[in-house]
């Protein structure tokens, strides 16, 4: 949880929180964790070739949504911005890797592991070193700080309601399921205050519709977690200029592009973690029926910066909805 989630930071502007954890030895270009994916010469080139088109179009389309609302960078003129936004970067929240000059804002909920797996590859990071250790714990044993300016920039997304029913799933539907992940923590911290809010009875958990009540009630600029705080105003691209721009939904692609590009193949091959898997359409269908549209579209409102920045749909969630 972070309130007023732009205030600002308290350290130089050119300095950032580097931090490497939880790694999987890779052993050779592009292999998955339990699978391998084979590629010709030719299929190679022409995935990275999409992936680069994609990427650049992603890069472009953030512009012109920030340029659209008057955000950040793409003020045009001294009229009130379009959207509430951060009014500076919240340096804190991104792990950079000192020897390759990345910096990475993790958004947590979309495919974050997987790419923090990726650079602890880089810097040699041991499963047998991080046994029995949550990812918090090994982040906060190595900070350190570096300059900011040459490094390329990546973030990973997925669909906002995806993320949104994934959080909820991992850390709201059941306080007991895995406690190891911190679920009865999100219960006292967040879990108990929802259900409270909107009834006094049954399940002790709250149940997606009054999760998304929350949100649509909750400024979450103001007063979020960052497991469903917008991604706008976490890793605010309309005040730092992104390099990659990955997604969920393109996640192999999108790795397959930035190791190529960065010329990393000789150290890391993509990774794959089970939380960035896919929300089934069945599983989405199930959760969003619970809602009514005008609940789905006052939900996408909250996100609707989000959704037009990274170019997403709110179809096919409102028709699911009753």
């Amino acid at each position: 949880m972070r309130k007023l989630i732009w205030r600002k930071i308290v350290i130089p502007s050119f300095l950032l929180i580097s931090t490497f954890i939880l790694i999987t030895t890779l052993k050779r270009l592009y292999h998955h964790k339990n699978e391998e994916i084979h590629l010709s010469q030719k299929e190679l080139k022409a995935l990275l070739a999409k992936a680069e088109h994609d990427n650049q179009r992603r890069i472009e389309k953030v512009e012109e949504t920030c340029r659209t609302y008057n955000l950040g960078l793409y003020k045009s003129d001294g009229s009130k911005p379009g959207f509430k936004y951060p009014p500076t970067p919240q340096y804190s929240v991104y792990y950079f890797d000192i020897n390759h000059n990345i910096a990475y804002c993790p958004v947590y909920k979309a495919a974050s592991t997987t790419w923090l797996y990726n650079l602890c590859s880089l810097n040699g990071e041991q499963d047998e070193n991080m046994k029995g250790k949550q990812i918090s714990e090994v982040h906060f044993s190595c900070l350190l700080f570096q300059r900011f300016p040459q490094c390329k920039r990546l973030i990973c997304v997925r669909h906002p309601f995806d993320r949104i029913l994934s959080a909820y799933r991992d850390k709201l539907e059941s306080r007991d399921r895995a406690p190891q992940h911190g679920t009865l923590h999100y219960y006292k911290r967040w879990g108990s205050k929802i259900r409270n809010k909107f009834r006094t009875s049954g399940k002790i958990e709250p149940t997606f519709e009054e999760f998304v009540k929350f949100l649509i009630q909750t400024d979450l600029l103001a007063y979020s977690d960052d497991h469903w705080i917008p991604y706008n105003a976490y890793c605010t691209p309309c005040l730092l200029r992104y390099d990659y721009i990955a997604k969920v939904e393109t996640l192999t692609e999108d790795q397959l592009f930035f190791i190529n590009s960065q010329k990393l193949g000789s150290w890391i091959s993509p990774s794959k973690h089970h939380s960035s898997k896919k929300i089934s359409s069945t599983v989405a269908r199930d959760y969003f029926s619970q809602l009514t549209k005008d609940q789905v579209n006052n939900l996408y409102q909250k996100y609707r910066l989000d959704f037009e920045m990274f170019d997403y749909s709110i179809q096919p969630y409102l028709d699911y909805a009753k």
